[in-house]
């Protein structure tokens, strides 16, 4: 993964999440790209986007960090662009993750993550403001085993692996579908995931739970997941998440969730 973009909105939770974001950036030996939604006093002295001229090497923010400005490799204004505007330098960037911060409440006239979401290829890991910053350890990606899909098992092992943590797949059956047996699930996971990604910390989770929300709460405090995995528009995400995309996530997901394009 070449580069990750961090929207930084300078709140205090935004400047616990880039610490995360940095540790992230080094380990996938990745360019971090600080995109910022507001311009202090140091504006001035920052190389700003203009126009389509691209991402320009910046001096770094001096907000206390002296780890940030040597990680942090280029500064960007967005404060002016639309959710299509940053949606096209993303791409044109080939930005390989978005990392924001989860607030509490959505901030009106805030960046449209559905806009910005229906036009970039890369996913967007949201963090809760409220999480304590720690080295993700075990990585589940929630899908109907059916409808899994390769290029994102590649992608998070790429991901687990640089980080040394362990990456599952939990199975939980669509809504509206029958569950398919148990042991069937074993070999369908053995065949068309574990055999293609060559993994030694991977793993499997079935489970024949139709309430998403008791799920998911045994995926994160009863097998200590810390890093949720699942598809924009599909029924993990519309029943977890919502339908829509905002800048809060609900009380039931209390670690950072990694949100594919769908």
């Amino acid at each position: 993964m070449e580069k990750i973009l961090f929207i930084h909105d300078n709140s205090h939770r935004s400047r616990k999440a880039l610490e995360f974001a940095i540790s992230l950036a080094d380990k996938l030996n990745s360019r971090l790209l600080l995109a910022r939604t507001n311009i202090q006093q140091h504006a001035g002295r920052m190389k700003v986007l203009a126009g389509n001229s691209g991402v320009q090497p910046a001096t770094p923010a001096s907000h206390g960090s002296a780890e940030i400005e040597q990680k942090t490799l280029s500064e960007i204004n967005i404060s002016a662009m639309d959710a299509r505007e940053l949606a096209q330098l993303v791409n044109k960037e080939g930005i390989g993750m978005i990392i924001k911060c989860a607030t509490e409440y959505r901030m009106p006239g805030g960046l449209n993550l559905d806009t910005l979401m229906s036009h970039i290829y890369c996913p967007l890991l949201l963090i809760p403001g409220n999480w304590t910053i720690k080295d993700l350890q075990r990585i589940v990606y929630l899908a109907d085993l059916r409808y899994c899909r390769n290029d994102i098992t590649r992608y998070l092992t790429r991901l687990a692996r640089a980080c040394g943590a362990q990456l599952s797949v939990a199975h939980l059956t669509k809504e509206g579908m029958v569950h398919i047996e148990e042991g069937y699930a074993h070999r369908l996971f053995e065949e068309q995931v574990k055999s293609q990604l060559k993994y030694d910390q991977l793993g499997f989770h079935y489970t024949r739970e139709r309430d998403l929300i008791k799920a998911t709460d045994v995926l994160i405090k009863g097998l200590q997941h810390n890093l949720l995995v699942m598809t924009r528009n599909r029924y993990h995400f519309n029943r977890l998440i919502g339908r829509s995309i905002n800048d809060r996530l609900p009380s039931p997901v209390q670690v950072p969730v990694l949100i594919f394009p769908g």
